[in-house]
C-alpha cells in the first residue's frame, strides 16, 4: 500500500540503521534540553515584543502593546506563547523555551517521515537526520521566545502532507488548515497555496485535482485568518489581512539610500517624510510609533513599489545582498538571540572560584563555536542553492512537458527553497531568517553528498 510506505522504508533500514537513529535521537532531545538549561539568554530585540505580547495575553489584556492593539507581525507565536502562560499559570520565558523543545523534537519526527517519503537511500536518511537532530543552530534556537521553530514545524508538517500517502482529500484539508496557522506565524504563507499547487501538478500533472487543492487549501486558510482579519477590522478600521508592516518592511529595504539591503531606519529614507505627509501622529511614547499605527505602512507601500519599478537593477542589486545576508552569513545570529547571557554567567561564576576572568579564551571558544556553526549553515546554503541550480532543468522540462511527471525528491526541494529565497530576496534578508528552510537544504546536501559517494565508487570499480 502507497501509504505505508515511510514504514516500508524504515524496516528496510535494518536494525543497526534504527540503533543509530535512536542514539542520534536522544542526543538531540539531550542537546536541546541541555542547552536551554545550561545556557542563558533572555528575549530581547522582536522576541523581548512577543514575550511582553504574550504576557498581556495572559494578564487578560488581549493583543495588545502598551495599552495599544497591534497587528505589528503574525499573531500566531505571540498568541500561542500567551496561552501556554495562562496553561502554566506564569509568564515564565522557560515555558516558551521547553515548547521550543517539544515543537523541535517533533519537527525531527516529521522530518524522518519526510526522508522516508521522498527517498529509499540509506545514507541520505541517516545523514540529513543527524543534521536535523545536531545542528547548533536548530538546538540553540530553543532558547529563543521567536517564530522559528513554530513555523518550522509547521513547515515540516505542510511538506510531510503534501507527499503523504493518505487520501489526498484529507491532506489537502489539513494543508488547507496549517497554512492558514502558518500565514498567522508568518504572513507570506499566505501565497503559499500556490507552492503546493505547483508542488502537486509537477508530480501529477493532474489539473483536476490541482485546481480542486488549490482552492480548498486557499478557502480553508482564508477561513483560518479570518477571524483575525475580522479583529483587525474592528481595532483598525481597515482590511488587514494579518499585519500592517508588509508595506514598510519593502519600502526599507527598498530604497535610494539602502546600501546593504538590510533594515535601516525609515527617518534615514530621503522619501520618508514626503510619504508621511498628512499623517497626524497621536502618540506620546518614544517607542516606534510603526508598531502602533498601520497607516504607515500604507503610506510607504506605493513609494516601495514606484521605487522597485523606477529602479529594477538596483532592486536586483540589494535582492542579491539580501540573499546573501539571509543565506551566507554564518551563524553570527545564535551570539545576541540564543546565548546573551552566558558571558555575564560565566563571569560570576569564576569570580565565584576566584579565578581571574580570562575574556580571550572566552571570545575564543564563542569564535570557534560560530564558526563551526557558521561552517555548517554555509555547506547547507551552498548545497540548497546548488541543488535548484542542477534540478531546475528538470523543473523546466516538467513545465512545459505535458506527460513529464518529476521526482518529489526535485520537486519538493526545489520549490519550497526557490520559495524562501524569493521572498527573502524581495523583503528584508537576516542571518535567522534562513532557519525554517534548513531542514529543506539539508536534504539537498544528503542526496548531493550521496551522489557524489556512488560516483566515486562506481569509478572506482
Amino acid at each position: 500500500m502507497e501509504d505505508k510506505k515511510d514504514m516500508e522504508t524504515l524496516k528496510r533500514l535494518g536494525a543497526a540503521s534504527w540503533i543509530y537513529l535512536a542514539l542520534v535521537t536522544i542526543a538531540g532531545i539531550a542537546l536541546r534540553c541541555w542547552w536551554i538549561l545550561s545556557i542563558p539568554a533572555k528575549p530581547v530585540s522582536d522576541f523581548k515584543v512577543y514575550h511582553t505580547i504574550a504576557t498581556n495575553i495572559f494578564n487578560h489584556l488581549g493583543f495588545t502593546l502598551r495599552g495599544h492593539p497591534v497587528a505589528y507581525q503574525g499573531m500566531g507565536y505571540p498568541t500561542v506563547l500567551g496561552y501556554l502562560y495562562r496553561m502554566a499559570g506564569a509568564p515564565d520565558p522557560m515555558i516558551g523555551k521547553w515548547f521550543n523543545v517539544i515543537l523541535s523534537v517533533a519537527t525531527m519526527a516529521i522530518f524522518l517521515f519526510i526522508l522516508c517519503r521522498l527517498t529509499g537511500r540509506k545514507f541520505v536518511i541517516l545523514s540529513a537526520y543527524t543534521l536535523i537532530a545536531l545542528l547548533p543552530t536548530y538546538i540553540a534556537y530553543t532558547n529563543v521566545l521567536g517564530s522559528e521553530v513554530l513555523l518550522t514545524f509547521l513547515f515540516a508538517t505542510l511538506i510531510w502532507l503534501q507527499i503523504a500517502g493518505f487520501d489526498w482529500r484529507l491532506r489537502i484539508v489539513l494543508i488547507g488548515i496549517i497554512t492558514g496557522l502558518a500565514a498567522l506565524t508568518k504572513p507570506f504563507f499566505l501565497a503559499y497555496p500556490i507552492i503546493v499547487a505547483v508542488t502537486y501538478w509537477l508530480m501529477t500533472k493532474n489539473w483536476r485535482r490541482t485546481m480542486i487543492s488549490f482552492a480548498v487549501i486557499a478557502v480553508l486558510a482564508a477561513a483560518v485568518i479570518a477571524p483575525w482579519t475580522y479583529r483587525n477590522y474592528q481595532k483598525f478600521g481597515a482590511f488587514i489581512p494579518i499585519s500592517y508592516n508588509g508595506g514598510f518592511v519593502l519600502y526599507i529595504n527598498n530604497n535610494n539610500m539602502n546600501a546593504d539591503g538590510g533594515w535601516m531606519p525609515a527617518e534615514k529614507v530621503d522619501t520618508y517624510k514626503e510619504a508621511m505627509t498628512g499623517i497626524n501622529w497621536d502618540w506620546k511614547h518614544g517607542e516606534s510609533k510603526g508598531r502602533y499605527d498601520y497607516r504607515r505602512s500604507e503610506a510607504v507601500k506605493a513609494e516601495a513599489k514606484r521605487w522597485i519599478m523606477d529602479n529594477p537593477l538596483t532592486f536586483i542589486k540589494l535582492g542579491i545582498l539580501r540573499t546573501k545576508e539571509t543565506f551566507f552569513a554564518g551563524a553570527w545570529d545564535l551570539r545576541p538571540w540564543a546565548m546573551n547571557e552566558l558571558e555575564e554567567q560565566q563571569k560570576a561564576e569564576w569570580q565565584a572560584m576566584g579565578i581571574p576572568w580570562n575574556n580571550t579564551k572566552f571570545e575564543r571558544d564563542m569564535a570557534t563555536f560560530l564558526g563551526l556553526s557558521s561552517f555548517l549553515i554555509y555547506a547547507l546554503s551552498v548545497a540548497g542553492f546548488l541543488y535548484i541550480l542542477v534540478c531546475v532543468r528538470a523543473i523546466l522540462a516538467g513545465l512545459f512537458r505535458r506527460q513529464e511527471l518529476v521526482p518529489g525528491l526535485v520537486v519538493v526541494p526545489v520549490i519550497n527553497s526557490a520559495f524562501f529565497i524569493a521572498v527573502y530576496f524581495v523583503f528584508e534578508g537576516q542571518a535567522r531568517y534562513c532557519f525554517p528552510i534548513l531542514f529543506v537544504f539539508m536534504i539537498c546536501l544528503a542526496v548531493t553528498i550521496d551522489s557524489l559517494r556512488r560516483n566515486l565508487v562506481i569509478e572506482k570499480a
